[in-house]
């Protein structure tokens, strides 16, 4: 990897780390009327996803969408907006920090429901694929708080997606170059149609809700066209 694409992805993890900083900081003033959940520490997985993207592809995301949202290209100014409840908001001050949206950046949207934003994204890269467009369709899901060991047996996520057809990959959510070889792979597997894509980059540190932090792990599922 060149110095220069190294510079650009470490410039594009640490804007979001400033931001989501900031936010936590002047959170306690009590403006910003709406639950937020921050992504401290999964910066790597925003910026090597999207990195691997074009223009015209298409991101879903969920209660954690400020890192994904900014990676895609979204209007920092009315992210803020929307987190003050401000009519310049990106979802007219009406959504809060879990309902982030700029369709012009190809950040379709997020919802807080964990995994609800998957079958829309399904449908949007089935929408591409009956209009012929090249495009994709990736959506960012977490698991999160409870430990995998007590919820289900010890298996890798990606393992569960393997065994329903979806090409798979996993490794270091940390580590941004991997993140981005991983992306880049599954989007070129999906564009050139050999079906969903599922990544998963764990383990992470980080996740915030304001002031509390938790161990996190990140699931990536590209759709293809």
């Amino acid at each position: 990897m060149n110095t220069g694409r190294e510079e650009e992805l470490l410039r594009g993890m640490l804007r979001i780390r400033r931001v989501e900083e900031a936010i936590a900081e002047r959170y306690v003033d009590q403006e910003m009327r709406c639950p937020t959940h921050l992504c401290i520490g999964q910066e790597a997985i925003a910026t090597g996803v999207c990195a691997a993207l074009q223009p015209g592809d298409r991101v879903f995301s969920n209660h954690r969408a400020h890192g994904h949202y900014l990676a895609k290209g979204g209007s920092l100014k009315a992210m803020i907006a929307e987190l003050y409840g401000r009519a310049t908001g990106c979802c007219g001050g009406r959504g809060g920090s879990m309902h982030l949206i700029d369709q012009d950046a190809g950040f379709i949207g997020a919802t807080p429901i964990v995994g609800g934003t998957i079958p829309l994204a399904v449908g949007s890269a089935w929408a591409a694929a009956l209009r012929g467009e090249d495009a994709v369709s990736v959506v960012y899901d977490f698991s999160v708080y409870t430990p995998r060991h007590l919820r289900q047996p010890n298996r890798p996520i990606h393992g569960i997606a393997e065994a329903h057809g979806l090409a798979t990959s996993a490794g270091d959510g940390n580590d941004v170059e991997q993140v981005l070889e991983m992306a880049t792979g599954a989007v070129r597997g999906a564009r050139e149609g050999h079906g969903p894509q599922f990544s998963n980059c764990a383990p992470i540190v980080g996740g915030s809700i304001v002031g509390r932090t938790s161990t996190t792990t990140s699931n990536t599922v590209l759709n293809g066209t």
